[in-house]
């Protein structure tokens, strides 16, 4: 070695950054150089002149504090290579993150004013961040603006390509790294002094490698903001550029409790106030504006809150964001601004209330006196007070003649008795007593129910054989659901056996059937005998807040469609109330879709044997850890398909995959019985969370740790899909009609008003009343659910153009447009019952095997709403040739990729409905097909299709428990087909008009 030449040892990676920073800076001569044989040792060669090594200390000009050790001096052991900084920095110093985090603090470096100026103003209407900014001048501006506390938000509003932000080194002031990238750490015992930059000096480190020393002169960021509201207007007070913020409402996902409404529906507010007690808005106040706004608050904690979620329903309901400051539910005031800020700006009241809303785009501010604040009891007796300064005094008509009394000063007493043949009696001074009696008005006197539901209780041996009988009758209503004699048989085995509500719903449905309007009444009189909030539709007569109490009961939602229909049938008969009679029609029209009420499920014999609740919409049923045996021989299946990929690592991904969902379902013993134990390569034994770079490390990272993993999916790509869906939890909690509809996770298609628009065949062309339809009926972009529905209310109204859309389409040959008829008639079909009218448009059962046309996800949605159609009609459909068509359309690596990602969900969940003998072959054949992409895609690292492909495997593992789906479609569509004779019940109301208001009082009266 030359003795011109010494040489430090590079220890740690903060002995690098210092020297090199010192080089930069011109305090240091020498170059990096490594040794060429193990171990491979960095040293930065000093040329000996310098004397460095005694007068280190004195060279340092002050940019880094000196040192309190000094660098290790040593001798080479083998031969020395010339290494550049950069080569070294990236292999030593600085790594690259997974993604951009953001530090505590930040300085984020930009040449572009607007986005400098962009980044303060957002960060201060959020009221977030300490923010302080220097401006360098050169041959290109650039700004500084260093926050504490930042937003990745405002972050990710700018111009990507306009800034670059650095993160704060972590235990270090002044060392700065840029965004994506992090150092090694600096901080330890072994590291030169710490590496810590003095004299408020700032050093930046950027990914190439290039160290910037900067000594900025930071101002405060509050010295170029002001605030402006529309009624201010403030002086600039210098030439220099400024910031105007202008307030304004933005949403939150904050929830808030709801004290202050406005009112604007004044005939709605007093309904509210007749249908409840005066003592509920004792702790409520109100202001009555000149222009007919109504506010109401409530005040402090003692206010009737029931009484709040009624005001907030029916009306906007605001919260206290500041003292005495409301603002509507959902937003925040942006920028934040104290009460004390607000009330002076608009000169109020510390006790004046400052209402704040958006209307058209622009913030309304109302200002509410404390002096105008009225209690609600002052409130409507002002308006009792005007109402008897309106009235006119008239002259009693009546005539009272007791030809028995003597004519003198008599003394008379009237009383009035509840009943309806009211008594009147006269009393004179001299004690003679005379009497009459007034008779009631039309009508007469009301009757009870005639229902008697009192029966002694079943022996074991009966229920056991009155539970084989119903049964008997649920197997025969599944193939004729409008036989009304079955109907009423399960009503009486079901009374014998004292199931009350289940005997009067069948009762129900065979007097709907054979249209005794009688027996709807004692069925609907029985159900509330003894009902303390509903029995009194018995009763013959209410006042008028007795009647809104039990409208209010009437209306619970736990009340199922057909009970709270006749119901309201009921009142509106008995106490001659038209209007409610009408609302009971028209909601029955619709089977009450809008209140999502669900008709009585029956499933009385599901709770007898503990496997379900009563009055809860059909659910996906699994099976559970007592068909264990069951489950094991579909686990078996499934693994031997599994096993037919090349790759050990996929598979055993898979496998592990399955224990995880079976343990969801079941429980982790048995999982692991089931699947056994499952050891996967590439295991990682540390608690840190993997880079996507390194492929099946990361894959193994995500299944081992799941669950904890889903906290990893928080964007909307296919790997975070697949983490939120590799339980397949949201299945157990999806009604049986969404997984009928195939909607169980997300539409097939979407519909476009644009695009139908331009279509030759789309909806609008085809249809040219739905060009009316506004955009709650017809949005920009849609599942076809609101479609569905306007087109069903276009039906129910009788309107006759509802189906051209279907007749043109059917006939147009058009492979998208008939998809869309069949995809919007499922959705019809299964929201409002498969009524007659729609089954004509229901394409043949049967698929073409030479077809020509192209295979795209309208013509599988178009087969596979087909099949579910004709399941919903039974109408005969060959399922083993339909789907062994389908699942040989299903393609096979390397090409077809989307064909096969883009149907394999949909015919899975359809495979899943069906009943036939070769249902677990179909799953077996998608499941061989899978894994062939699984490997595919393995091999070619591609995260995005690996994590799809696992999603696919997920629902054909979930498939290894669905085996009861087809037994329980059955009974749903049993229930479906009583939906609509109930449905139809309420048109031929709404035909018949008064004449059938007039039956049902007559009815009432008997």
């Amino acid at each position: 070695m030359s003795n011109a030449l010494s040489y430090l040892k590079m220890k740690t990676p903060a002995d690098m950054l210092a020297v090199n920073f010192l080089a930069t800076s011109g305090q240091l001569k020498g170059r990096f150089v490594q040794e060429i044989d193990p171990p491979w040792t960095i040293w930065w060669e000093v040329p000996d002149e310098q004397g460095f090594m005694s007068r280190i200390g004195n060279m340092i000009q002050g940019a880094i504090a000196a040192p309190e050790t000094v660098w290790e001096k040593g001798s080479p052991g083998s031969q020395l290579k010339s290494m550049q900084w950069l080569d070294l920095f990236r292999k030593a110093v600085i790594k690259q993150e997974a993604s951009r985090q953001v530090a505590g603090e930040v300085i984020l470096m930009t040449d572009n004013k607007e986005v400098f100026f962009g980044a303060v103003k957002k960060h201060f209407a959020l009221q977030q961040g300490q923010i302080e900014f220097a401006i360098f001048e050169g041959r290109r501006d650039f700004h500084l603006i260093k926050i504490s506390n930042p937003s990745l938000w405002v972050f990710n509003t700018l111009d990507q390509s306009s800034f670059t932000w650095f993160n704060l080194v972590d235990r270090h002031s002044g060392i700065y790294v840029e965004s994506g990238w992090r150092i090694h750490d600096i901080s330890g015992l072994d590291c030169f002094n710490q590496f810590r930059v003095v004299d408020s000096g700032v050093l930046l480190i950027q990914k190439d490698g290039r160290l910037v020393n900067l000594k900025p002169a930071w101002k405060k960021g509050d010295s170029i903001i002001k605030v402006d509201f529309n009624e201010l207007k403030m002086p600039q007070k210098s030439e220099e550029s400024a910031i105007t913020v202008k307030p304004f409402l933005r949403p939150t996902d904050r929830q808030h409790l709801a004290v202050f409404w406005k009112v604007e529906n004044h005939q709605q507010f007093k309904a509210i106030v007749a249908n409840e007690s005066l003592k509920s808005f004792r702790n409520y106040r109100s202001w009555f504006c000149a222009d007919g706004r109504l506010f109401i608050a409530a005040m402090g904690k003692q206010a009737d809150r029931a009484l709040a979620t009624v005001l907030s329903d029916a009306f906007v309901p605001f919260y206290e964001a500041e003292e005495r400051v409301m603002m509507p539910a959902g937003k925040v005031l942006s920028p934040r601004l104290s009460s004390e800020r607000l009330h002076a700006f608009f000169k109020a009241g510390s006790k004046d209330v400052i209402c704040i809303e958006e209307l058209d785009g622009e913030l309304s501010c109302t200002l509410l006196s404390e002096n105008d604040m009225l209690a609600i009891e002052d409130f409507i007796a002002l308006e009792v007070e005007r109402a008897a300064h309106r009235a006119e005094t008239l002259k009693p008509a009546w005539k009272f003649e007791f030809k028995e009394l003597k004519k003198k000063k008599q003394l008379i007493e009237i009383e009035v008795k509840e009943a309806a043949g009211s008594n009147l009696k006269a009393k004179s001074e001299d004690g003679q007593v005379g009497s009459g009696s007034v008779a009631s008005g039309p009508g007469g006197k009301r009757r009870e129910s005639r229902i008697n539901l009192d029966v002694n209780p079943a022996s074991d041996s009966e229920a056991a054989a009155l539970r084989l009988q119903i049964e008997e009758v649920d197997r025969q209503l599944n193939n004729n659901a409008s036989d009304a004699a079955l109907w009423q048989r399960r009503a009486d085995l079901t009374g014998r056996m004292r199931l009350r509500v289940s005997a009067l719903a069948a009762m129900l449905n065979s007097a709907i059937l054979t249209g005794n309007i009688d027996v709807i009444v004692d069925c609907a009189l029985a159900y509330v005998k003894g009902n303390p909030l509903l029995g009194d539709l018995g009763k013959d007569a209410l006042s008028e807040l007795e009647k809104g109490r039990l409208l209010s009961a009437m209306r619970d939602e736990s009340i199922t469609a057909e009970f709270h229909y006749v119901m309201l049938l009921v009142y509106g008969a008995r106490f001659n109330d038209p209007d409610i009679f009408a609302q009971a029609v028209a909601g029955m029209k619709t089977g009450f879709a809008s209140d999502r009420r669900q008709f009585y499920g029956f499933n009385e014999m599901r709770v007898a044997s503990g496997s379900g609740a009563m009055n809860v919409e059909s659910r996906v049923e699994l099976l559970k850890i007592e068909d264990l045996p069951r489950i094991q021989k579909n686990v078996n299946k499934y693994l031997q398909y599994v096993g037919c990929c090349p790759d050990m690592y996929s598979i055993n991904i898979v496998r592990l995959q399955l224990a995880k969902l079976l343990a969801q379902h079941l429980n982790a013993e048995a999982a692991r019985s089931l699947v056994g134990n499952v050891v996967l390569e590439y295991r990682q034994y540390t608690a840190k969370a993997v880079s996507p770079a390194r492929f099946h490390t990361y894959f193994t990272y995500l299944v081992e740790s799941w669950p904890e993993s889903i906290a990893q999916a928080t964007d909307d790509t296919p790997t975070s899909r697949w983490l939120r869906l590799l339980g397949m939890e949201k299945i157990k909690e999806t009604p049986l009609r969404d997984f009928f509809t195939g909607e169980l996770y997300r539409p097939p298609y979407l519909f476009n008003r644009a695009e139908e628009a331009e279509e030759k065949y789309g909806l609008t062309n085809l249809a040219p009343w739905m060009w009316k339809l506004d955009e709650a009926d017809f949005p920009e972009t849609s599942d076809g659910k609101q479609i569905a529905r306007a087109i069903y209310r276009r039906y129910s109204d009788g309107n006759k153009d509802w189906s051209d859309f279907f007749k043109a389409a059917m006939r147009s040959g058009d492979i998208v447009a008939i998809s869309k008829t069949q995809r919007l008639l499922l959705l019809i079909v299964s929201e409002f019952g498969p009524h007659k009218d729609f089954e004509q448009f229901i394409m043949p059962a049967q698929i073409d095997a030479n077809q020509k046309h192209d295979w795209t996800i309208y013509t599988l949605t178009m087969y596979c709403d087909m099949f579910r159609l004709c399941l919903a009609y039974r109408r005969p459909v060959n399922e083993q040739v339909l789907f062994n068509l389908l699942v040989k359309r299903i393609p096979h690596p390397p090409n077809g990729w989307q064909e096969f990602i883009d149907s394999a969900e949909w015919i899975i969940l359809c495979v899943l409905l069906t009943s036939s003998g070769v249902r677990r072959v179909q799953l077996d054949t998608l499941t061989t097909r899978a894994m062939y992409w699984l490997n595919h895609w393995g091999k070619q690292n591609e995260h995005e299709m690996y994590a799809q492909t696992l999603t696919v495997l997920s629902f054909l593992g979930i498939g290894i428990l669905a085996d009861l789906v087809p037994e329980k479609l059955e009974f749903h569509q049993l229930l479906e087909k009583r939906r609509v004779f109930w449905i139809q019940h309420a048109f031929a109301l709404a035909s018949s008009g008064q004449k059938a208001f007039n039956s049902w009082q007559q009815a009432c009266s008997n």
